[in-house]
């Protein structure tokens, strides 16, 4: 009654890793994106009821609430626009469904770098005296005293 949840989630080549403690004190289990019967009931305790297809459209997968039936999952599916491996129509359907950007500072043009300024990040020698403090200090002071 803390209302807590605690959310795990993982790949199937440390399946072995899940156990029964883990399938009896989880209200709620989902297995999203392709997999095959026996990872099913290896995650959710239960095969589906369906034979699930070699390929399932993104955010496809199977849920089991408790003890319940084993039900078949379609949640939103959201790509990551600027990922290298996100296919261009689903780049631009995410992106469409952005909202509109306020408006940016305007862009300042770079300015062309003055003769012998360097390239990079300039480092600057600082002098530090570091002093002990706390426990540190009081068994310095104690061991100074004899």
């Amino acid at each position: 009654a803390a209302g807590v949840t605690v959310v795990l989630a993982d790949q199937f080549d440390t399946l072995e890793t899940l156990t029964e403690t883990v399938r009896t004190h989880t209200r709620a289990r989902v297995v999203l994106g392709p997999a095959s019967r026996e990872q099913i009931t290896a995650v959710l305790g239960d095969g589906p009821s369906t034979t699930p297809p070699p390929e399932v459209p993104a955010g496809r997968g199977y849920a089991r609430l408790g003890a319940g039936p084993v039900l078949r999952l379609q949640v939103p599916a959201t790509p990551d626009p600027y990922d290298d491996a996100t296919s261009e129509a689903h780049r631009q359907a995410v992106l469409d469904a952005l909202p509109e950007r306020p408006d940016a500072a305007p862009r300042q043009e770079s300015q062309p770098k003055p003769p012998g300024a360097p390239d990079g990040p300039v480092e600057v020698p600082v002098a530090v005296e570091a002093a002990p403090t706390g426990q540190l200090a009081k068994a310095q002071a104690a061991i100074a005293e004899g």
